[in-house]
C-alpha cells in the first residue's frame, strides 16, 4: 500500500513538471515619441503550448460626464499568426502599436483596470496591463495621464 501511495505522488509530481509552465506580462513601453504594448510570455516548462490573443479590454471615465464613459474591446496588433506555439523552456516578446490609444487615454481617468484576455493552452487568462509607461534607457516610469 506505500509503495504505491508512493508511486502515485511520483508520477503526479513527474505529470506537473512535464506540462507547460506560461508566466505572462503586458505592460506599455514609451520609446521616443511612440507608444508600444509589450507582451513577455515565458513557458518555463517542459512542453509546448498554444498562445492566442483575443483583444485589450480598455474602460476610460470622464469626469463630469459619466454617461460618456468609454468601455471598448480592441484587438492589438502583434503581427503574429494564432494559435502561436511556444515550446518549452522558451521566451517570446511581442509589440504592437499603442501611440493611438495612449493619447486617446490622456483625457480620461483611468481608475479603471485594462485587461489583455489570452489563451494558453485551454486556459483563459486575464492580464491585467498597468497605465504606467516605461521609457528606454533609464526604465523609468510615467503615468500615461
Amino acid at each position: 500500500m506505500a509503495v504505491s501511495a508512493t508511486s502515485l505522488v511520483v508520477s503526479t509530481y513527474v505529470a506537473r513538471a512535464g506540462g507547460p509552465k506560461v508566466t505572462t506580462q503586458c505592460y506599455f513601453v514609451a520609446e521616443g515619441g511612440q507608444y508600444l504594448l509589450r507582451l513577455v510570455i515565458h513557458n518555463g516548462g517542459r512542453s509546448a503550448a498554444d498562445v492566442t490573443v483575443h483583444h485589450l479590454h480598455v474602460r476610460m471615465g470622464w469626469d463630469t460626464k459619466p454617461t460618456h464613459d468609454v468601455d471598448e474591446k480592441l484587438q492589438p496588433q502583434f503581427g503574429v499568426t494564432y494559435p502561436f506555439r511556444l515550446e518549452g523552456h522558451s521566451t517570446v516578446e511581442w509589440s504592437a502599436p499603442a501611440t493611438a490609444l495612449v493619447s486617446r487615454a490622456k483625457g480620461h481617468i483611468l481608475d479603471y483596470r485594462w485587461h489583455l484576455y489570452l489563451t494558453v493552452g485551454r486556459r483563459r487568462r486575464k492580464i491585467r496591463v498597468p497605465r504606467r509607461s516605461i521609457t528606454r534607457p533609464n526604465e523609468a516610469t510615467y503615468p500615461l495621464n
